[in-house]
């Protein structure tokens, strides 16, 4: 079964979907439906270094399994990324970005270095 961007709605301009059930590295341009039964789940950013965001950068994580309140999905910068594992997120300085509400789909967008990324919530 074939699922098109224009069949789903709030992801941006993501044509390609991957169903996840362990922790995961992000590929930027892809969705993701993360099953988060039984365990919290992380997700890991890609090394900035050899794979940096672009303005418009995006990614899309969506709960589908209604579990992110028990098992948090937690989304972190790479652990080559200066080993801070920091991210920039809306302005504010953040160790990670958790998704702790279930059913949750969110569009993760590069703006740029001072900004980091955006976060948009369905």
């Amino acid at each position: 079964m074939t699922i098109y961007a224009s069949d789903i709605e709030g992801v941006g301009n993501i044509s390609e979907w991957e169903l996840k059930s362990a922790n995961f590295e992000v590929e930027y341009g892809k969705g993701y439906f993360v099953d988060a039964n039984g365990v919290a789940k992380t997700i890991t950013l890609p090394d900035t270094a050899l794979t940096p965001p672009k303005i418009g950068t995006m990614f899309v994580i969506d709960n589908h399994t209604k579990t992110a309140a028990t098992y948090n999905l937690t989304i972190q910068a790479h652990a080559n990324d200066g080993g801070t594992l920091s991210l920039v997120v809306e302005g504010v300085a953040s160790q990670d970005i958790v998704i702790d509400v279930s059913a949750t789909r969110v569009l993760i967008t590069y703006v740029s270095a001072g900004y980091g990324w955006r976060i948009k919530v369905y």
